[in-house]
């Protein structure tokens, strides 16, 4: 292979790697936040919960 098909290739490997690491961030970010939320507010109620008792 010549330098120029190294160059192209490790250029589309470089740009897919981050356009993958972008994607990821963008969906993993989101859902974790609501995950946490959701942690935090269950916690909440089951916290108001024992202290009914």
């Amino acid at each position: 292979m010549s330098e120029q098909s190294w160059i192209a290739f490790w250029q589309t490997v470089l740009l897919l790697g981050l356009g993958s690491y972008l994607i990821l961030a963008i969906v993993i970010v989101p859902f974790g936040a609501r995950d946490i939320y959701r942690l935090f507010k269950n916690l909440d109620a089951r916290d108001a919960k024992e202290n009914e008792s």
